[in-house]
């Protein structure tokens, strides 16, 4: 027996350097996929993410940063499911999570995407507590109370002006919301985020696009005061000029303004003499205002031009001389 244990320890040995050796491995390789994930994540590829994050997983099962990354590459594709199980495994095995940012703030915005809405408000508020002058955290919250939860205009307003202060570079966001809800042909809040966005940018299309954003809402005499302001904004862009004017010109007609209407359209034509809108503008004016000469001349204009509409009003014309 005595002469078997020098062999025993040996071999003891070699099992323990080989479990070591395999441990490594592992480490290694859970490390080179968490570390391929993350440059997938910062890319966008999110689908080579969670690939990546789930073979890293492989090696190290229990490691709760590769799972809180997989979770919120599940979030970005709007898996909120799979999110929110990969998210609690993450906090399940790590319990510093609740002092990490981006768990937060995952968690706030999975919850909002199954419809938890009070839960992710208490995820976003606490992203806050931890980090205070965080503006995607008060942008995150701010979107939640006026899109998805409450809808408290008033809140949401305090917390979006916050987040303006805190990153004047978040304007790009409030400009992404206003054109979402235009598209959705929500006016009054698209007006709201540009009512703000304002207050915060000088560039002559931010205005343009707030006064457009009044003329769909029919607050034409708001519109076209924005639409003057823009124009005094304007440097050196004829293009953006016409569209002011032309949009000043839409404005009086519908406000039954026919005359301050036909000067705006004729300005509009002075810079861009084919504009056929602005042409038909003020052809359609004059017909209001029963100049019939004007608006045959005008309307002459426009069907030289090419425009049918313009031909069919001259057709009306002569079939009423005609009878």
């Amino acid at each position: 027996m005595k002469n078997l244990r020098p062999i025993t320890l040996l071999f003891l040995l070699m099992t323990m350097v080989v479990a070591l050796s395999a441990q490594e491995r592992n480490e290694k390789a859970s490390l080179d996929f968490f570390q391929q994930g993350m440059r997938a994540y910062g890319n966008g590829q999110y689908d080579f993410a969670i690939a990546s994050f789930e073979k890293a997983l492989t090696h190290d099962k229990d490691n709760g940063l590769t799972y809180l990354y997989l979770g919120l590459s599940e979030l970005k594709l709007k898996n909120y499911t799979d999110a929110l199980n990969m998210l609690s495994k993450a906090s399940n095995l790590d319990k510093t999570m609740t002092k990490n940012i981006d768990f937060l703030l995952g968690m706030g915005e999975t919850n909002a995407g199954l419809g938890n809405y009070d839960l992710a408000e208490k995820y976003f508020r606490q992203g806050i507590a931890l980090e205070s002058t965080n503006s995607e955290a008060y942008y995150k919250l701010g979107k939640l109370v006026y899109m998805e939860g409450r809808n408290d205009t008033a809140s949401a307003n305090l917390i979006f002006d916050t987040c303006m202060a805190l990153d004047p570079k978040m304007l790009n966001r409030f400009i992404n919301m206003a054109e979402s809800y235009s598209r959705l042909g929500d006016h009054s809040k698209a007006i709201d985020q540009y009512i703000r966005i304002m207050r915060y940018a000088n560039e002559p299309i931010t205005f343009y696009n707030a006064a457009t954003q009044y003329f769909k809402d029919k607050q034409y005499e708001n519109a076209a005061r924005l639409y003057q302001h823009t124009l005094e904004l304007i440097k050196d862009n004829p293009d953006l000029r016409v569209r002011c004017y032309a949009a000043i010109g839409n404005c009086q007609s519908k406000l039954s303004n026919y005359n301050s209407a036909i000067s705006a359209y004729k300005e509009a034509v002075s810079i861009d003499p084919n504009n056929v809108n602005a042409i038909l503008g003020v052809a359609h004016c004059y017909h209001q205002l029963n100049n019939r000469e004007e608006a045959m001349k005008w309307f002459q204009r426009a069907a030289d031009l090419g425009n049918p509409d313009a031909q069919n009003w001259l057709n009306f014309y002569v079939e009423e001389d005609n009878p």
